[in-house]
């Protein structure tokens, strides 16, 4: 997806502010919104993108997380993914995945 292109309006299954949502993308609209696609998602990683959260914040932007249809989202992690201060989208069944022509290819 190309930097201005407008968002998808499709609401999308999502953990924001320790709560289960259904979410739009156009809800960050007038933002500075970055959007990041991790395909198998780790603790690790969340701990270091909730810190890159609270810079994005810092500066009156967004950032959330996309996961992807077959991410275990928190299984074995030590704290549960509701408990970050993220925005966790879930793609159960890849519609975003598709909109943003996300590649197959990007799985490790």
């Amino acid at each position: 997806m190309k930097i201005g292109t407008k968002a998808p309006t499709m609401r999308v299954p999502c953990i924001l502010k320790n709560q289960t949502n259904l979410l739009s993308l156009s809800e960050f609209h007038g933002q500075i919104f970055a959007l990041c696609w991790v395909p198998h998602i780790r603790e690790f990683d969340a701990w270091f993108l909730e810190t890159q959260v609270k810079k994005f914040e810092q500066a009156g932007s967004a950032l959330a997380i996309l996961v992807s249809k077959d991410n275990g989202l928190g299984r074995d992690w030590v704290r549960p993914p509701h408990e970050f201060s993220l925005t966790f989208f879930i793609d159960p069944i890849g519609r975003l995945q598709r909109t943003f022509t996300l590649s197959q290819s990007l799985y490790p």
